[in-house]
């Protein structure tokens, strides 16, 4: 029962991390004229921080949660 409680809320979790990286694509807006290209660069910039950031947090919830599961497994 607990196990699948546990994938159930990977699912959700996961699901939770698309939604916000989706989110993320859809504010950016491509500029009307070439003398905004400056200003979207900033704006792809960080984008592109913000992504790697949550990336980054989503690895380390899914690791843990493997190291969690081996940790159980062993016990």
């Amino acid at each position: 029962m607990l196990e699948n409680l546990t994938k159930k809320f990977d699912a959700l979790s996961d699901g939770l991390y698309a939604i916000i990286m989706t989110i993320l694509v859809l504010s950016i807006k491509v500029p009307d004229k070439l003398s905004q290209l400056p200003q979207f660069g900033t704006d792809i910039l960080w984008f592109l921080i913000s992504f790697i950031i949550i990336a980054n947090q989503w690895y380390r919830r899914a690791r843990t949660m493997v190291l969690t599961e081996k940790y159980q497994s062993q016990s």
